[in-house]
């Protein structure tokens, strides 16, 4: 008989994907190499990062930033500016809701869009970063990132 993936018959485990038939037997492991499994980590107390503030969290898989923009709403996003890698937890400041990369002064909103404003105040679009869903309870900023 011939066994297809699909919800009745998979489970996603750690990476893993756990196959079984149709009566629910162990039907054998698939390697997920493109799985991302998302968990919050609390990073930082949220009274330490104020408006107009850039904040490094370092992680194993890579440093990110957090960023309070002048409306108060906190961002996180990856750490290295994609023009030319730049590190925005030392070269990255905060204008209005941007986070300005000082290097060349590309531009990030909160949605991760980049774009760089010319001379004559055109905003040119530029390579996206990437972005981290952010969240503040208890005093405590968390962020979701790939477990």
């Amino acid at each position: 008989s011939t066994t297809s993936l699909n919800e009745s018959t998979a489970g996603i485990v750690g990476g893993e994907i756990l196959v079984t038939d149709i009566f629910g037997s162990f039907f054998g492991i698939l390697r997920c190499r493109y799985c991302r499994f998302m968990a919050w980590i609390d990073v930082m107390d949220s009274d330490l990062l104020l408006s107009g503030q850039v904040a490094t969290v370092e992680r194993a898989a890579g440093d990110s930033v957090l960023w309070r923009t002048t409306a108060g709403k906190v961002v996180a996003c990856d750490a290295r500016c994609p023009h030319q890698w730049s590190h925005l937890g030392t070269a990255g400041a905060v204008d209005g809701e941007d986070l300005v990369c000082l290097s060349h002064f590309w531009r990030f909103n909160s949605e991760g869009a980049g774009s760089k404003l010319s001379a004559s105040g055109r905003r040119d679009e530029k390579s996206p970063i990437e972005t981290f869903s952010v969240r503040e309870q208890a005093g405590r900023i968390e962020i979701k990132v790939a477990d």
